[in-house]
């Protein structure tokens, strides 16, 4: 009876924390509508959109043995729909299909005070490496998210690029800035009520919001066609109890007139945990564990003939690291070449295009009979409406 009991008093503690949390965000919205100047002009307004990416195929097959057909297939879809209830607060939702699952990828509310102060709450892609991070996956060369940006996502646990956290940001004359504080990995497999409370009563859990867990990135463009930065960051995974570990890249872009060139960097530490032990998502007890360093860079040259065709080439190249004399991965190193073509059918949107490209995969010190596809023609249909 006393074990019923208290789990049931457990069970509605946590339910008034998160009764009391959702709240406190709707207090602090209505306090923040009521404090702001009325303006004539501005009505609250909702815009809501579509976004599409489906690709055929033809590639080497993984025993290189001949080549395969896939006539066609939906990479991605999302239903965007965006809230601006005053001229500084504002709200989206974004859900998506990521091949095979359905599910809630950005919900956040943002609060801008001014041009260089603004707040954001939620899960949503905050601070982090440029590529995509800072990108909407509609704008990617090739509709593919560059190599090293995908594996520093599983690395650090967060394949869709999206935490919990709250972001400060903003801009000052030609830097741009923001602050993420998150909640690491995401806690993608647990229940909201579990998301910011200590579940160990040892007190070596990391789990929830913890100040250790941040990333920085900060921009700087001084003249109209330049920009360079990058960005630092800690996190912790569970398994690692009160422990982090720290990752960062670089970046320079330059688009002179109908040219366009980009440069990334990026480096992150993999967590490989001793004899192969896998940690559950809710264990944030500490495990003994190695670090293998990880680093890739991309390198891409554009040229827009006009303003609906663009040529485009891009290299890749990407360290898996290794621990000891075995590879961390089936291979340690991968380069990656892509050529392509881009055309954008509707005059004024560059997210609605056809892009024909060709990628070819090296791979160096790999295991003994690990083998895939190296050689891929592909034509990508992206298809983007926003009202």
């Amino acid at each position: 009876i006393e074990s019923f009991k208290k789990e049931e008093f457990n069970l509605y503690s946590k339910t008034m924390r998160k009764s009391l949390l959702l709240l406190s965000l709707s207090l602090f919205s209505v306090g923040l509508f009521a404090q702001e100047e009325k303006k004539e002009e501005f009505k609250p307004s909702i815009k809501y959109g579509i976004g599409l990416v489906g690709q055929t195929s033809y590639q080497q097959t993984s025993d290189d043995q001949g080549y395969t057909m896939n006539w066609a297939g939906l990479k991605k879809g999302f239903v965007h729909t965006n809230v601006f209830l005053t001229p500084k607060l504002s709200g989206k939702l974004m859900v998506g299909l990521h091949s095979p699952q359905v599910k809630v990828f950005d919900f956040h509310l943002q609060y801008d005070f001014n041009e260089y102060i603004g707040v954001k709450a939620g899960r949503f892609k905050g601070a982090g490496p440029r590529t995509h991070f800072q990108d909407a996956i509609y704008d990617q060369e090739f509709t593919e998210i560059p190599y090293s940006v995908t594996e520093f996502a599983r690395g650090m646990g967060v394949a869709d690029f999206r935490r919990y956290g709250i972001q400060l940001q903003g801009d000052w004359e030609f830097i741009n800035y923001k602050l993420f504080w998150h909640d690491s990995d995401g806690l993608r497999r647990s229940v909201p009520s579990q998301q910011f409370i200590d579940k160990q009563e040892n007190q070596e859990s990391n789990v929830g919001l913890k100040l250790t867990n941040f990333d920085l990135f900060l921009s700087f463009t001084p003249l109209k066609d330049a920009e360079f930065g990058g960005h630092v960051g800690r996190s912790s995974l569970p398994g690692m109890g009160r422990k982090s570990v720290t990752h960062h890249s670089l970046f320079f872009y330059y688009r002179p007139n109908n040219f366009e060139f980009k440069a990334d960097y990026l480096s992150y530490p993999d967590v490989i945990f001793d004899g192969g032990f896998t940690p559950d998502s809710d264990d944030f007890s500490y495990h003994s564990y190695n670090t293998v360093n990880k680093k890739g860079y991309s390198l891409l040259a554009g040229y827009n003939f006009n303003s609906q065709w663009k040529a485009s080439l891009r290299y890749e190249h990407f360290d898996h690291g290794s621990l000891g004399e075995t590879p961390s991965k089936n291979y340690e190193e991968l380069d990656i070449y892509t050529a392509g073509i881009t055309f954008f059918p509707l005059k004024g949107n560059k997210r609605t295009k056809l892009v024909l490209f060709y990628e070819h995969f090296d791979e160096s010190k790999t295991t003994p009979g690990f083998d895939r596809p190296n050689d891929i023609i592909a034509l990508s249909y992206q298809l983007v409406l926003i009202r």
